[in-house]
């Protein structure tokens, strides 16, 4: 995969640093655009409505937003990252972790 990657972030988000994370060990190369939380670029709208991080930009245009799904797609293009199991059981349970930690931790 050789897609170019502009990852919207914030230090200060948990939410976003999953999907740090994911790129870390990917090792994926990003362009990384930290976004203000209290004083967020007019601009950013265009990137999520919702004005919310992280967000990813893949190529020129497809944009994806949500730590779980940036992280999900991530591990699933790179499949060689062994991020995810090979087993769809354990995927599921996978999920069912991270959901229910989600559910219960909030930021």
């Amino acid at each position: 995969m050789s897609a170019k990657f502009t990852f919207y972030t914030s230090a200060n988000c948990p939410y976003a640093q999953r999907a740090a994370i994911t790129l870390s060990e990917i090792g994926a190369s990003f362009e990384k655009v930290e976004i203000d939380l209290k004083n967020k670029p007019d601009w950013y709208h265009t990137v999520n409505p919702e004005l919310k991080v992280p967000a990813l930009k893949v190529g020129e245009s497809d944009i994806l937003t949500e730590s779980l799904v940036i992280s999900e797609y991530l591990a699933e293009s790179y499949p060689d990252s062994d991020l995810t199991s090979t087993s769809a059981l354990e995927r599921a349970h996978s999920r069912w972790f991270i959901t229910y930690f989600a559910d219960r931790f909030k930021y």
